[in-house]
């Protein structure tokens, strides 16, 4: 238990030289195998958890209120679906203002891209920001989005729903029609009718 084999890899006798000591504790071969099976997954899991970075780049296409085409530095297209907000659709009221709010903010701009790490239909979520704000939330400040609750989950989101609701008390934007419907209820109605 714990002594190196021969034949075995330099880091597979590292790995049991340095859990040894720990195996000691354990009085039996199976609670040594479960224990470094322990500390390997919480290895791989503080790995994975790590922030991903973020990577400059130029926008180049704008699809809707949430989604843009960015030119990364290696000269590659990434579809980007902005991470926690849902804009109006193409189709619904204030889709095509959205749209053209997004395309102030950041068309033919540098941005910075922050992935979130998910894919959604094909696309990168990441937050993104340009010139130093954060476009989710100048789109939620200008009334062109709402917060997506179902996709929201970071501390920021909290901040973001504050700004939404000034947005509506201000009737900015899509805040101006007496009962704007969220896209992601028009998009299940929509379905439904199909």
């Amino acid at each position: 238990m714990g002594i190196p084999q021969q034949g075995q890899s330099l880091e597979q006798e590292r790995w049991l030289r340095w859990s040894m000591p720990l195996c000691l504790v354990a009085e039996k071969r199976t609670r040594c195998a479960v224990l470094r099976f322990f500390l390997a997954s919480i290895a791989f899991l503080f790995l994975f958890s790590l922030p991903a970075h973020s990577f400059p780049a130029l926008c180049i296409g704008i699809s809707d209120g949430d989604t843009i085409t960015v030119l990364n530095d290696e000269n590659q297209q990434i579809k980007i679906r902005l991470y926690g907000i849902d804009s109006p659709e193409s189709g619904q009221p204030y889709g095509r203002k959205a749209k053209q709010n997004m395309s102030a903010l950041v068309f033919g701009k540098d941005v910075e891209a922050t992935p979130i790490g998910q894919k959604h239909y094909g696309r990168t979520v990441a937050r993104v920001s340009v010139g130093g704000l954060d476009v989710c939330e100048e789109q939620l400040r200008a009334g062109y989005a709402w917060v997506f609750p179902r996709y929201c989950k970071l501390k920021i989101c909290r901040e973001w729903e504050t700004i939404e609701a000034e947005a509506r008390a201000a009737r900015r934007g899509l805040w101006q029609d007496k009962a704007p419907i969220p896209p992601w209820e028009w998009r299940k109605e929509k379905k439904r009718k199909k």
